[in-house]
């Protein structure tokens, strides 16, 4: 479903609401997209291959992938923030 089209359902359905409607599915959308989270926040719960930010012995951060177990991060260089991996790409074939 289209933004355009969710507000074209709120706004028949409930115009006097659609304000609070539309600010709880912004809510919505920003709490469910991908974003980093610094460790200092939280760790994942569930072990596996995440992508994060790094930063190397000269200061510097840049992104990679690195493997997290039992509350250990497996990368050469401090982990600062993490993410989930978006889904690898796959071809669509017609």
């Amino acid at each position: 479903m289209t933004k355009r089209e969710f507000l074209d359902i709120v706004f028949a359905l409930a115009p006097t609401e659609a304000n609070a409607i539309m600010d709880a599915f912004d809510e919505y959308v920003e709490s469910n997209e991908p974003h980093w989270i610094p460790v200092t926040e939280r760790l994942p719960e569930v072990s596996g291959c995440y992508l994060v930010s790094v930063k190397n012995d000269h200061k510097r951060r840049y992104s990679k992938t690195a493997w997290f177990e039992k509350g250990v991060w497996f990368a050469r260089q401090d982990v600062v923030a993490w993410m989930p991996r978006p889904e690898s790409y796959k071809e669509v074939t017609e």
